[in-house]
C-alpha cells in the first residue's frame, strides 16, 4: 500500500473527536472538551486533527491506481477547514498511517451529505496484503439517506474489486460485500465475492438528517460500542475492541463532507501547549506596567513526535489583535490580553489549547532618588561670649580757646567747645568693647554742672 496525495478542494462539514483512555472506557454520554492543559490519555480530553494533514499526509484507499472507479475526487477547502468528494464511485476513505494501535476512546464527529448514498467513520482499521492485492479489515459506521438506514458492520476481510465500474463496498446499504443492484438494506450480504464480515446492528435514521448536519459520537469499549446522534443513545453493539487506525469514508456519494477530526492517546504521543508571561528579569508575571518590556516563554513539550507548528492568538479585549505561528511581543497598551497556544506535530495532532492572562495597567512612577552619605552632621556649636569690659578713663580737660568755631553738635554726643560755651554738653565715661567691638560711654552734663 503506498500514500496517495491528493490534489483539489472542496465543500462541507464533519468534525470529530477522539478521546482515548490508557484503562478500560467508562462510557460518558458525550465527550466533554476539556480545557486540560496537556494530552495525556485521559478520557474527556479532545484534540484536533489538522484536517489539511488528513487530506495531504493520510493515506486514501483504496486509490485510483485501482482505476476512476476508486478515485472520489477528495478536495480540501483551506478557508473553511474541510474536506470532500466530488465524484460518485465505490467505497474510498482515509486512514492515519502513524497510528495503527487506536482501542479503546471515544469519536465524535459532524457529518453532513447533499447526496442519498452512504458515508460514515471507521475504526480498528488493519492494512495487509500487497500494493497490487491490498487487504483491510475494520469496524464501520455506516449512515444512509437513500433509505434512512444505519448500520454498523465489522469487516473481517476486504480485497477492493480491480474492476471499479460498479459502485461498491465491504459494507454497502447496510449489506456486507455490496454493489449497485445487490443491497437489500437488511443487514445481509449481497455475495460479490470481495468481501466478508457481518452487519453488527442496522436501524432507522431520521429523515430530518439528510441534507443536514448531526453529530455522531462513538464510545469504544472493550467489549461493547455505543453510539449517539446529537447526543441522543442511538445503540449498543457488542463488539470486542481491535486495535488499529481510523478515519473517514464516502460510498457511491460525491457530496459528502468532513472536517475537524481529532484524537488523542497516551500510547501514541503526548503533546502539551505551554507558556509564561515574563518581564525582563525573568520572573513569571500576570500583571505589569505598560512601560515595562513583556517576553513570551514557551514551555511547550512533546513525546514521541516532535511539534511542527504552533497558532498563537492574542486578544485585547474583545477584539483579536494577532494571529500567528511565532508569540506576540508588543504587550504595551492598557488592559487585558488574553494569549492562547496550540501546538501540532507533524501527523497532524494537535495539543489543547493553552490559555493565559496578562493585565497591563498605567505605567510605573520611578520613585525620587535620595543620595546617602556616611558623613556624621555636625551639631553647630555657640562660642562663648567674653563679658564686656570697660577700660577705665580719665576724663579729658577742655582747653579754653576763643579761636575755636562753635559746634552744633548737641545731638551728635561729640564734646562742644567754643568761644560761646561755657561748658562742655557731654562728658566720655569710659570705653565698652564687646565683641570686638568698641564704644564710646558718654554723659550728658546737667546744666550746673562746672567745666573743667
Amino acid at each position: 500500500m503506498q500514500k496517495n496525495f491528493l490534489k483539489t478542494i472542496g465543500v462541507s462539514l464533519i468534525s470529530a473527536a477522539i478521546v482515548i483512555s490508557s484503562s478500560a472506557m467508562v462510557f460518558a454520554e458525550t465527550p466533554d472538551d476539556t480545557s486540560s492543559d496537556s494530552v495525556t490519555g485521559v478520557v474527556d480530553t479532545v484534540v484536533p486533527v489538522d484536517t489539511e494533514k488528513i487530506y495531504n499526509e493520510w493515506i486514501n484507499y483504496p486509490n485510483e491506481k485501482f482505476g476512476e472507479g476508486y478515485n472520489a475526487g477528495w478536495q480540501y477547502n483551506a478557508e473553511k477547514d474541510y474536506i470532500n468528494t466530488t465524484q460518485n464511485v465505490g467505497w474510498t476513505g482515509f486512514y492515519n498511517p502513524s497510528i495503527d494501535n487506536f482501542t479503546t476512546g471515544i469519536f465524535s464527529f459532524t457529518m453532513k451529505s447533499l447526496n442519498f448514498d452512504p458515508s460514515g467513520f471507521t475504526w480498528g482499521m488493519k492494512t495487509g496484503g500487497t500494493e497490487e492485492d491490498p487487504e483491510y479489515s475494520f469496524y464501520a459506521f455506516e449512515t444512509c439517506h437513500y433509505s434512512s438506514k444505519w448500520c454498523v458492520a465489522r469487516i473481517d476481510k476486504w480485497s477492493p474489486a480491480k474492476d471499479g465500474s460498479s459502485h461498491q463496498g465491504p459494507v454497502y446499504h447496510s449489506t456486507i460485500d455490496a454493489s449497485d443492484d445487490y443491497y437489500k438494506h437488511l443487514g445481509d450480504s449481497g455475495a460479490v465475492g470481495f468481501a466478508t464480515g457481518e452487519v453488527l446492528k442496522f436501524g432507522d435514521l431520521d429523515d430530518s438528517l439528510y441534507n443536514a448536519e448531526y453529530n455522531v459520537t462513538i464510545n469504544v469499549g472493550e467489549k461493547e460500542v455505543k453510539i449517539f446522534i446529537n447526543d441522543e443513545l442511538l445503540t449498543t453493539v457488542e463488539a470486542d475492541v481491535i486495535a488499529g487506525s481510523f478515519g473517514p469514508f464516502a460510498t457511491s456519494n460525491p457530496e459528502a463532507f468532513f472536517s475537524k477530526l481529532s484524537f488523542t492517546t497516551a500510547d501514541v504521543c503526548v503533546l502539551e501547549a505551554k507558556f509564561e508571561y515574563q518581564d525582563e528579569s525573568g520572573t513569571a508575571v500576570t500583571t505589569i506596567p505598560s512601560n515595562k518590556k513583556v517576553t513570551i516563554k514557551d514551555l511547550s513539550s512533546y513525546d514521541v513526535s516532535p511539534i511542527e507548528k504552533e497558532i498563537w492568538t492574542v486578544k485585547l479585549g474583545d477584539e483579536v489583535i494577532y494571529t500567528g505561528e511565532t508569540p506576540y511581543t508588543e504587550y504595551n497598551q492598557i488592559g487585558e490580553y488574553v494569549t492562547t497556544l496550540q501546538v501540532a506535530n507533524e501527523q497532524g495532532i494537535r495539543s489543547n489549547v493553552y490559555s493565559r492572562t496578562l493585565t497591563v495597567t498605567e505605567p510605573a512612577t520611578e520613585a525620587p532618588t535620595q543620595i546617602v552619605t556616611d558623613a556624621p552632621t555636625a551639631t553647630p556649636t555657640i562660642a562663648p561670649t567674653a563679658a564686656p569690659t570697660i577700660a577705665p578713663t580719665t576724663a579729658p580737660t577742655t582747653p579754653k580757646s576763643t579761636d575755636a568755631p562753635a559746634s552744633s553738635g548737641k545731638d551728635s554726643g561729640t564734646v562742644a567747645t567754643g568761644s560761646n560755651s561755657s561748658a562742655a554738653l557731654f562728658t566720655v565715661t569710659g570705653i565698652l568693647v564687646v565683641a570686638g567691638v568698641t564704644t564710646l560711654l558718654i554723659a550728658k552734663k546737667r546744666k550746673d554742672e562746672t567745666n573743667v
